[in-house]
């Protein structure tokens, strides 16, 4: 899998042209065809939290990440933290590499989190995360 491959051409299938106008249709329906490499970190945010191509782009958001577990996209502070920690247990549990690897990011967000001025909601809905760490399983 190269960086300049598109999730159309690694997963090998083609959604074709989006049936609903919506903005996240038209969004996830152009990324669909967008170089991985060429992802931003609000591609990455967006597409990972409607659990698209979550094997071929968790490395590269865990590559963000492992930089500033606090970058954000479009929203706030920690908006791509926040929907890696939602990823489903069983993605952990599958990879345990890609596993260890946001431990350590969440072992460090944790560590930051006090000193960060982040809102109270983002501060209390990473918190949770933070506990409930399903990715800590694997």
């Amino acid at each position: 899998m190269g960086q300049t491959q598109t999730l159309e051409e690694i997963e090998k299938q083609d959604w074709g042209e989006p049936t609903h106008d919506s903005y996240l249709v038209r969004t996830i329906h152009a990324l669909r065809r967008k170089p991985i490499g060429d992802f931003t970190v609000e591609d990455l945010r967006i597409s990972i939290g409607q659990q698209m191509g979550i094997e071929h782009l968790m490395p590269l958001a865990l590559n963000h990440l492992e930089v500033d577990p606090f970058v954000r996209g479009d929203f706030y502070r920690g908006d791509l933290l926040k929907v890696v920690m939602e990823v489903e247990a069983s993605y952990w549990l599958a990879h345990s590499a890609v596993a260890g690897r946001m431990i350590a990011v969440a072992s460090r967000a944790a560590a930051l989190l006090n000193d960060l001025d982040v809102t109270d909601e983002t501060n209390t809905s990473l918190r949770r995360l933070l506990d409930e760490r399903p990715w800590s399983a694997a």
